[in-house]
C-alpha cells in the first residue's frame, strides 16, 4: 500500500521521534505496513487497535500524541464515533484514514474535529505531509486553547465586572464580579439579551440607558458616566462606571461587544465626604465672616454714634455757657467754638453720606481731561494753605502723560482729601510733592497712571500704617497743628479711587517721609 519516497530530513525525524502514535485499523496488513512506515519516519507507534472500543481504551491508557483512525471499523462503533469520544477526554490530534471521499462522509467526520485526512492508497510523501500538518495544527489548537483558558482565567479573576455579548446582543460570557454586581448567575445569563442582565439607569434623565447596545449598534466605545446606576436582579441600585466597546475580528467584522464596569460606591462616598467637608468649611468661613461683619457693624455704629454725639454734646454745652455769658469776649469765644463744632458735625455727616452714595455707583459721568491743565487749579488753594504753614507744595508732571477719560469729580475729591491731610500733618518748613507719571507696561498688560503724594511728617509705626484707610481711624499723637478730623477722610479716598477702578497704597520713604500712591487705569482710546 505504501510506496518509498526520498529519505526524511534530520529535522523532521527529530520532531517525529518525540511523537507517539496509536493506529486504529481493522485490516492487519494495512496496520502493520503503516506502523513500519511511521517507524521509518521517526514516529513511535505505541499500539494498534481494530475496533472503536479498543481504540478508546488504549488511548486513555497510552495517551498518544496522534491517532491514525480508520473510519470503517469492526463492531458497532465506527472511527468517527471513537474519535469523538477520544477528543472529548484527551487533547489528542486525530487523522482519519479512509478509502472513501464522498461529501456526506467527510461532513460526518467534521464532528470529531480531525487534524487531517489521508485517502487510501497513499504514499510516504503524502503520509509525511499529512502528519506534519496534523501535528502543526494540533500544536496551534493547543496554543489557542491555552490562550483562551488563560484569558478566561484573567477575566474570571478581575475585580471589575465583564459581560460579553455576540453580534445579536445575547450574553456569551459573565465573570464572577459581574454575577455578584448584577445578581444574575452565568447559567441564567447565557443566551439572554444583554439588556436583561445589564439594566442601567441614568438619574440625570430619569430614564434607562443601554451603553452595550449602543456600542454594538453604532460600532463605537460608549462611556458609562459617573452616577449611572445598575438595576440589580433584586431591584436595588448600584452606582457603576467605565465603558462598553464593540469587538471586531481581524477582518474588521463585528463579532460582538464587551462591557467592563466597576462598583463606584467608594468614589461617590469619598466625593460626598469631600463635598460635605468643603460645605462645612465654607459654612464655618461664612459664620466667621458674619461674626466679623457683626462686630464691625457694632464698632461702626458705636463709633458713628460717638462721633456724631461728641460735637452735638459740645454744642449743647457751649449754648448753655453762651446763654449765661455776660462778657462779650466770652460770648465771642463761645461762638467760635460753636462754629468749629458745627463745621465738624457737617463734615462728618457729609463724609458719611458721600461714602454711602458711592456704594454701587457705576453711572458717574466720565470726561476727557488733560492732567497738566486740569490739576494746577485744584492744587492752587492748597498752595496758599501750605504757604501759611511755612510748607512748600510743588507739582511734578512726568513725560508722556496721556489724556485721561475719568470722572473728574471723584478725582478732585480724592486729591483734595489727600492734599488737605498733607497740609495738616506736614511739619513746619516741610515739603509736599504731588507727582504724576505714565507707567508703560509690556504688551498685553494694562497701562496706568500713577499719582504720588509725598510729604514729610512725624514717623508712623508700621502697625498704624495698615490702618490708615479704616473708617474713623486717627494716628495717635500725630496732629501737630491740632486740626480736628472725622476719621473718614482716607476711607473716603480709598472708596473714591476704587470707584474709578483704581488702587491706592501708602508706604514710608525712609524716616520722616510718607507717600500715598494712586494707580489709575488708562482707558483705551483716551489718548486718541
Amino acid at each position: 500500500m505504501l510506496t518509498t519516497d526520498a529519505p526524511v530530513t534530520a529535522a523532521i525525524a527529530y520532531k517525529a521521534a518525540r511523537t507517539t502514535v496509536l493506529i486504529v485499523e481493522d485490516e492487519s496488513l494495512v496496520a502493520e505496513d503503516l506502523s513500519e512506515c511511521l517507524d521509518g519516519l521517526g514516529y513511535r507507534v505505541v499500539g494498534i487497535a481494530d475496533t472503536g472500543l479498543e481504540a478508546i481504551q488504549l488511548a486513555l491508557v497510552l495517551r498518544p500524541s496522534l491517532v491514525m483512525m480508520d473510519i470503517r471499523l469492526k463492531g458497532e462503533m465506527n472511527g468517527i464515533e471513537a474519535a469523538i469520544t477520544i477528543r472529548r477526554q484527551l487533547e489528542t490530534s486525530v487523522v482519519f484514514l479512509t478509502a472513501f471521499s464522498d461529501e456526506r462522509l467527510l461532513n460526518q467526520a467534521q464532528a470529531a474535529m480531525p487534524c487531517g485526512y489521508l485517502l487510501k492508497p497513499y504514499n510516504e510523501r503524502e503520509l509525511k505531509a499529512v502528519l506534519h500538518m496534523a501535528l502543526h495544527k494540533h500544536r496551534f489548537d493547543l496554543q489557542v486553547r491555552e490562550n483562551q483558558q488563560w484569558l478566561h482565567a484573567v477575566l474570571r479573576s478581575m475585580a471589575d465586572g465583564v459581560v460579553v455579548c455576540d453580534p445579536l446582543g445575547k450574553v456569551t460570557f459573565l465573570n464572577p464580579a459581574a454575577e455578584r454586581m448584577t445578581g444574575f448567575d452565568i447559567a441564567y445569563a447565557l443566551g439572554k439579551r444583554a439588556t436583561e442582565v445589564l439594566n442601567f439607569f441614568d438619574p440625570s434623565t430619569d430614564s434607562g440607558c443601554h451603553p452595550l447596545e449602543i456600542a454594538l449598534n453604532e460600532g463605537r466605545t460608549v462611556l458609562i458616566t459617573p452616577g449611572t446606576l445598575l438595576v440589580r436582579k433584586d431591584g436595588s441600585h448600584l452606582p457603576v462606571c467605565d465603558s462598553c466597546a464593540p469587538v471586531f475580528d481581524k477582518h474588521a467584522v463585528l463579532s460582538g461587544a464587551v462591557c467592563i464596569f466597576y462598583d463606584d460606591t467608594g468614589r461617590l462616598n469619598e466625593e460626598q465626604r469631600v463635598l460635605s467637608e468643603e460645605r462645612t468649611r465654607q459654612l464655618e468661613i461664612q459664620v466667621a465672616e458674619l461674626e466679623k461683619l457683626d462686630r464691625l457693624k457694632d464698632d461702626f455704629v458705636s463709633t458713628v454714634s460717638h462721633e456724631l454725639r461728641t460735637p452735638l454734646s459740645n454744642m449743647k454745652l457751649v449754648l448753655g455757657l453762651l446763654q449765661k455769658a455776660q462778657d462779650s469776649e466770652d460770648r465771642s469765644r463761645y461762638m467760635a467754638i460753636l462754629q468749629v463744632e458745627t463745621e465738624r458735625e457737617i463734615k462728618l455727616v457729609n463724609a458719611l453720606l458721600d461714602l454711602q452714595n458711592l456704594e454701587g455707583r457705576d453711572d458717574l459721568p466720565r470726561e476727557q481731561i488733560c492732567l497738566q491743565e486740569w490739576l494746577p487749579p485744584i492744587v492752587a488753594p492748597f498752595r496758599v494753605q501750605a504757604a501759611q504753614n511755612g510748607q512748600i507744595l510743588s507739582l511734578d508732571f512726568g513725560e508722556g502723560i496721556p489724556l485721561l477719560k475719568i470722572c473728574p469729580i471723584l478725582l478732585e475729591r480724592a486729591l483734595s482729601e489727600l492734599l488737605n491731610n498733607a497740609c495738616k500733618y506736614t511739619s513746619k518748613e516741610g515739603s509736599i510733592l504731588l507727582q504724576s507719571r505714565f507707567v508703560r507696561v509690556q504688551q498685553g498688560e494694562e497701562a496706568r497712571l500713577e499719582l504720588r503724594l509725598i510729604n514729610t511728617c512725624k514717623p508712623i509705626p508700621e502697625a498704624e500704617m495698615v490702618q490708615l484707610f479704616n473708617k474713623f481711624y486717627r494716628v495717635p499723637n500725630n496732629d501737630p497743628w491740632q486740626y480736628g478730623g472725622t476719621g473718614l477722610g482716607l476711607a473716603l479716598v480709598k472708596r473714591l479711587v476704587e470707584q474709578m477702578q483704581g488702587e491706592i497704597s501708602v508706604e514710608k520713604l525712609g524716616e520722616g517721609r510718607i507717600v500715598f500712591t494712586i494707580e489709575l487705569p488708562i482707558v483705551p482710546g483716551a489718548q486718541d
